[in-house]
This record gives C-alpha cells, sequence and structure tokens, in this order.
C-alpha cells in the first residue's frame, strides 16, 4: 500500500509522539522494585473509602506521580512517628505531606514543594467567643488544655514549647488527628492544632461538623513534599519523581485531583 505525503506525515508524526512517550517512560523507569509508601488514616488525604479500598488526595497523587514514572508502589499503615523512624532505617521508601526540617534532610531526600495547608486553632463552635488569643505565645500564658499529634511539626516555636510543656498551657498528644477530635467533642481539650480540612472531613464523616469552628488563630503555612529515604531511594529516582510530578502539575491533572477533594470539604 502506498501512502500519499500527507497520511506519511500524520502517520510518523503519531509514531513519533508514541515514541516520545515510550522513551520519557522508559527514562523515568528506574524501579527495579515497587517503592513502599507509609500512610496511616488522615482524611481527605489518605483513608479506606466505604468499599474499604485506599483513597485520598495524597493517594491520587504519589499514584499518579509513580504512573509516569513507570513504577509501582506499594502501600502499608503505619503512624506517622514509626513511619519516619522506618523511612530513617530504609524500610519504608517514600512518604507524603511532609514538611522539611533540617533533622529530616539529615536522613531523607525531598522533591519539590507540590501543595501547602496552614495547621489553625479548631475549638468547639460553643466556644467560638470564648478564647481571644491573637499569637501562640499568649496561649502559652492560659491554663488552656491544646491538642496536637505526635510527631507532627507545628512550627519551630511550637514544637519547642510541645518538648517541654512546663508552662501553664497543657498539651497532650495523640497518635491521630481523628483522636484529638474525639477528645475534642468530648471536651477532654479545649481545642486543637489541625488542618481544618482534615478535621472538617472528619466531622462530617459522622455527622458532628456543626459542633466545631475554625479559631481566628492560625500557624504558618505549611509547606507539603514528597519524602524519600536516603538508605533505600537513590538521587536519580527522586530526579525522575520530580520530574513526573511536574509533568503532573503541568498537565492540569494535579489540580483536578487536588480540586475534586477540596471541594468536597
Amino acid at each position: 500500500m502506498t501512502l500519499s505525503s500527507g497520511e506519511y506525515s500524520r502517520r510518523t508524526g503519531v509514531l513519533g509522539i508514541l515514541l516520545c512517550l515510550a522513551l520519557t517512560s522508559a527514562a523515568l523507569a528506574d524501579c527495579d522494585r515497587p517503592l513502599s509508601v507509609g500512610w496511616e488514616s488522615w482524611r481527605p488525604y489518605m483513608y479506606k473509602n466505604e468499599e474499604g479500598s485506599l483513597s485520598g488526595l495524597d493517594i491520587e497523587l504519589i499514584q499518579a506521580v509513580a504512573d509516569r514514572m513507570g513504577c509501582q508502589l506499594e502501600f502499608s499503615e503505619i503512624p506517622f512517628k514509626r513511619h519516619l523512624l522506618q523511612l530513617r532505617q530504609g524500610k519504608i521508601d517514600l512518604a507524603t505531606s511532609v514538611q522539611k526540617t533540617a533533622a529530616r534532610e539529615e536522613y531523607a531526600w525531598f522533591s519539590q514543594t507540590y501543595r501547602t495547608s496552614a495547621s489553625n486553632l479548631i475549638i468547639r463552635r460553643e466556644d467560638a467567643d470564648r478564647y481571644h488569643f491573637k499569637s501562640f505565645k499568649e496561649m502559652t500564658q492560659s491554663r488552656f488544655r491544646l491538642g496536637v499529634t505526635r510527631g507532627y511539626f507545628y512550627g519551630d516555636d511550637v514544637n519547642k514549647y510541645i518538648e517541654k510543656d512546663d508552662g501553664p498551657l497543657h498539651v497532650e498528644d495523640v497518635v491521630s488527628d481523628e483522636l484529638n477530635l474525639m477528645k475534642l467533642l468530648a471536651r477532654r481539650v479545649d481545642g486543637i492544632f489541625a488542618d481544618p480540612i482534615v478535621i472538617y472531613s472528619l466531622a462530617r464523616d459522622i455527622g458532628r461538623k456543626d459542633e466545631i469552628a475554625v479559631h481566628p488563630l492560625g500557624l504558618v503555612s505549611d509547606t507539603f513534599y514528597i519524602m524519600g529515604s536516603k538508605a533505600s531511594v537513590s538521587p536519580k529516582t527522586m530526579e525522575n519523581l520530580n520530574q513526573a510530578l511536574q509533568s503532573l502539575q503541568q498537565s492540569g491533572e494535579f489540580d483536578a485531583i487536588v480540586n475534586r477533594y477540596l471541594e468536597g470539604s
């Protein structure tokens, strides 16, 4: 069969695109084994849906990144503090939604930033006019009972106070935001530091969203990264991960995933 010049150009053009995609996938696919990713229930970022399948904004994002890298993922449910320890030891490869700190940079690579979020003071709605803190320093002079999540980074000033906990402000830590919400609703703490999107999602699931409110006191916005263990993840893999993440953002797929979850919050 003889092709016209136009048909030949179209077909070679399509072949060229397919070849470029194949070469790109081949260039990024340096995973000789599935990459392990730790997770803990943290709606709407990572959780099991009604069908029992792992879901969430972060789960979809890291899966989309891995697909572009030509890599497979294995997810392991684990509390965040133990997740960091196993990542340091090379027993888990990746973590999502983490902040960059000097201590973590000693044992982990960090991707380019991929989202931001702010932690706020969350209180019971009935107490909306009761607390008038304008800063965390002002809060430390009170007998407020504050709930935080173990292993989370809330900023240098907050974390230094949490470590000492030697002032009037009483700090209680638990292993998850969900437990903090339960303590808040049960009046075991006066307020909690958390991502409002997460807390409202959790409260909505149990039909108690109207019982909580966001206090004006907010912490500095957190910038989140994907973190890779230096003990098990190569610099080349992190470079490829960054390329895949950038491709995801440029294609519009990244924003589509994020907006789908945030609009439902």
